[in-house]
Parts: structure tokens; sequence; C-alpha cells
């Protein structure tokens, strides 16, 4: 257990000083809830302080993420432009459309979350919950703040990681590298989860099972959700694609001999 704590405070020593290096003084807050979060989570900031620190949180992903990916972008890139003159430009008129739909759905961010927090906020309404929304939205992205702090060193040495995956054949071990890595930013994004449960029950006044059961069923219904979009998908594909042939047929039965 010593050997853990250990680990633990170095790492945390490595948290505070990119917390220190980003110039957003909230992220030294986020961390403090991650660590103690039962006295803040009757303490809420307003909503919109929160969508504010949502699109931090955000851009701060987004940054890291496109430095990591760089190199591949720049090669991806390169190619694409190729590609784009020999087809007259149809491919970036394509490009432009997805780009667009990703900003978009970017922005929308914080919408979607505040929909997924009323579902949680309706499931521990229905189970006896005693806080208010705001209280609850606030908790539940507390939590994720709290979590994403954490992340912060791993996301740094993400950086040259997605660089050197880039080298031909010598990518495949960086690879193998960076598996650990995932799994401690899953186990991070686990206890992201945890502090929602911990949160949950004390701000409803619920049982363990019940405040388990508040954060289980939206990620259950989501998991559904998404599942029933990829079918209807493929269904539609295929639905498409089996109505090709009577088309055609139609359309060279009506063509003048």
């Amino acid at each position: 257990m010593g050997d853990f704590e250990n680990w633990k405070d170095k790492y945390l020593e490595y948290v505070d000083k990119v917390i220190d290096f980003i110039p957003y003084k909230r992220l030294a807050e986020w961390k403090k809830f991650g660590l103690d979060p039962l006295p803040k989570v009757s303490k809420p900031d307003s909503i919109m302080q929160r969508i504010k620190d949502i699109y931090v949180m955000l851009i701060i992903t987004l940054f890291f993420r496109l430095l990591g990916m760089l190199p591949a972008l720049v090669i991806g890139g390169a190619f694409f432009v190729i590609y784009s003159i020999l087809l007259l430009g149809i491919p970036l008129i394509i490009l432009a459309a997805v780009l667009g739909v990703i900003f978009v759905l970017w922005l929308l961010s914080p919408v979607f979350i505040m929909l997924y927090s009323l579902v949680e906020y309706a499931v521990a309404k229905l189970l006896g919950g005693t806080g208010n929304y705001t209280m609850h939205f606030n908790a539940g992205v507390a939590s994720s703040l709290a979590a994403f702090t954490f992340e912060l060193p791993l996301l740094i040495v993400y950086v040259p990681l997605g660089w050197l995956m880039m080298i031909p054949c010598l990518g495949y071990l960086f690879m193998i590298a960076a598996f650990p890595l995932s799994m401690l930013m899953l186990a991070i994004g686990l206890y992201g989860i945890y502090l929602k449960f911990t949160s949950f029950r004390k701000l409803h006044e619920l049982t363990t099972g019940k405040a388990a059961a508040v954060v289980i069923v939206p990620i259950v219904l989501w998991i559904m959700a998404l599942i029933a979009l990829v079918v209807m998908f493929y269904l539609g594909m295929f639905a498409f694609l089996f109505s090709l042939p009577v088309i055609a047929a139609g359309a060279g039965g009506g063509a003048p001999s």
C-alpha cells in the first residue's frame, strides 16, 4: 500500500505541474473535487460556469489530441489534397461538410451532456432522490472534470507517442508501449464514474444500490440507443442495396425500345 501511495503522490505532482502550466485556474478546483468530492457537492457553481468549464476541457483535449496526431494529419492531408485535385475538388467539398458537422456537434456537446444529466436526474427522482437539477448537473460535470485533470499528464505523454507510432515497423512497438497508458486512462475514467456515484449518493440521500442505479441505468440506456442506431443504419443500407436492382429493372422496363 505504501508503494501505491508514493506512486500516487508523485503522479499528483505531475498533475499539479500541468495545471500550473495551463492558464485556467479552475483546473485546481477540479482536482480538489476529485480528491475530496463530498464537501463540495452541496456548493454548486452556476450552470453557465459549468458549460464554460466543459468547453475549456474540450479545447484542451482537442489541442493535445491534434498535436499527437499532427504527423498523421500532415501525411493524410497531403494525400487528400492530391486526391482532391485529381477528382476536381469533390472530396474537399465532402471533407468540408464532414468537418462542419463535427464542429456543430462539438459546439452542442454541453447540450448533450445536459440531456444525459437529465436522464440521470430522472432516474434519481424515480428512486426517491432529494437533490435539485442544478446540484445534480454540477456534481456530474465536476466528476468528469476531476477525472480529466488526472488524465492531463497522460494526454501530454501521448503526444510524442503519437509521433513515434508513425515510424514504419517501429510504430507497432510504441503502440504496445502505449497500452499500459491506455489502461491507466481507463482506470481514471472509471474513477470519474465512482466520483459520480459517491456524489449522487450524498446529494440525493440514496442507498448504495440506488446511487449505483442512477449511474448505471443511463449508461445502459445510452449503449442500447447506440446499438439501435447502428442496427437501423445497417438495415437502411441493406434495404437500399437490395432495392437497387428493382430500381434499375424498373428504369430499364420504362425505357423506350
